[in-house]
């Protein structure tokens, strides 16, 4: 339910995961194109806002209500329990996950959140037997074309980098779109990806927590 999504997150404090476990290392994200693409990022979105009492409405919105009053929200009979999973030994995500399960649990969602091996993690991933994962994307290139987290080409159970099972005719049109402009002007392409970035915005395949600001010396 894309309410449920968008409660979670309204529920995360960004600027405190920014502050507190980036050490200032970092910038909130609206969407999925990278600010250093900057003919391609939309000039009006903006990131989910921190809003504890909005993640609540939408929630009960979506029906699920705590009404045993033992603080976890319940539909149809069902506990809203979610597993949260990261990779152990990277300290910067395991903070992250602690940071998550306090929060959601704020809201009424009793997170089980593990550090576990990378291996086991990847593999969980990739058969897509899994609640929410935390992992950080880098090496993404210096253009916004990535069909490979949003294309139906790419959901593949066993493989493929669109784990989340994404699909959305809309986006698959745009992304095609994209990247076969006749000449391929930035100008001309930017328009595709506003609006690409708009409908991820919306639909919350992933929950975008922060950039990272690198600082490397020579």
């Amino acid at each position: 339910d894309v309410r449920v999504r968008q409660a979670i997150a309204h529920a995360i404090d960004y600027q405190s995961i920014i502050d507190d476990i980036m050490l200032g290392q970092g910038y909130s994200m609206a969407a999925n194109v990278l600010p250093v693409i900057e003919w391609a990022v939309h000039p009006d979105l903006q990131p989910y806002t921190y809003d504890l009492e909005q993640a609540q409405a939408l929630l009960e919105e979506a029906g699920w209500v705590d009404g045993d009053g033992d603080g976890v929200r319940e539909k149809d009979g069902m506990p809203m329990n979610l597993s949260l999973i990261t990779n152990a030994g990277n300290t910067t995500r395991e903070d992250i996950g602690v940071y998550m399960q306090d929060q959601l649990g704020q809201i009424g969602i009793n997170v089980d959140f593990q550090a576990i091996d990378f291996g086991t993690m990847l593999e969980q991933m990739d058969a897509q037997t899994y609640d929410m994962y935390i992992i950080a994307w880098t090496g993404l290139g210096s253009d916004p074309n990535d069909e490979s987290f949003w294309s139906s080409n790419f959901d593949v159970v066993g493989s493929g980098f669109n784990n989340t099972s994404f699909q959305n005719e809309r986006v698959e049109e745009l992304l095609v779109q994209g990247y076969s402009v006749p000449g391929c002007a930035p100008a001309d392409r930017a328009p595709y990806y506003h609006e690409i970035q708009e409908i991820i915005h919306e639909e919350l395949p992933y929950i975008f927590l922060r950039g990272r600001v690198s600082n490397d010396f020579y």
